[in-house]
């Protein structure tokens, strides 16, 4: 009982600008998974760096970017369906280059990942996230000590 007591005091303090993310996500979220199907990452990327807004000032930044990645993760939680980390994470840097924040959508793959023996089947697995001035806004911390990430050119634009 005290869990749900807790979860639902950190509902309870919720800010309205936080409030707005959560009840845009789920518009936000499809429509990011649309055009990352029908045009794919590279062109999905294009259109989020494309986002032009007043800059936030830089003391606020960090701030607001934790609490528009908890916003996000609470309309994911309790939404109709569980976007993957890619979706998540253009929706995220979406939301935060909409508000002129500059952040970096990371792609990365498992390190220390063993090699496939001849004659096996090959996968492939990858992870996304956000980072705000080198931290994590979207999953753990440690995550990119977890993934060697990739150089995509995902950076602030």
């Amino acid at each position: 009982m005290p869990e749900k007591t807790s979860n639902w005091f950190k509902l309870r303090r919720i800010k309205r600008s936080q409030w707005a993310v959560i009840l845009q996500s789920p518009w936000v979220l499809l429509s990011t998974s649309i055009r990352l199907h029908r045009n794919g990452y590279q062109k999905t990327l294009d259109h989020v760096n494309r986002l032009h807004a007043p800059v936030v000032p830089a003391e606020l930044q960090a701030g607001i970017a934790r609490e528009t990645a908890f916003a996000l993760a609470v309309a994911v939680r309790f939404g109709p369906w569980r976007p993957l980390c890619l979706t998540r994470s253009l929706a995220l840097a979406w939301f935060l280059k909409r508000r002129g924040i500059p952040c970096v959508l990371r792609i990365g793959v498992p390190r220390g990942t063993p090699m496939t023996k001849p004659g096996e089947p090959v996968t492939f697995s990858a992870h996304a996230w956000v980072e705000h001035e080198g931290i994590v806004l979207n999953d753990r911390q440690d995550i990119a000590g977890q993934f060697s990430a990739f150089d995509t050119g995902t950076g602030p634009a």
